[in-house]
């Protein structure tokens, strides 16, 4: 029972850890940054999605 239960734990904490790693401030900055240059989002979307 104990094993069990600290194995959905560590499954938990694995899950939280990738969707924090995968998280990258960096790429909302970069999609403001040409909305501000291409005064569209979704220009400035496809460029950052291209690159």
């Amino acid at each position: 029972m104990f094993i069990k239960l600290k194995k959905i734990g560590n499954v938990k904490l694995f899950s939280l850890f990738y969707a924090f790693h995968n998280f990258r401030l960096y790429s909302v900055l970069a999609v403001i940054y040409f909305f501000q240059i291409t005064h569209s989002y979704t220009l400035a979307l496809s460029i950052f999605s291209v690159s």
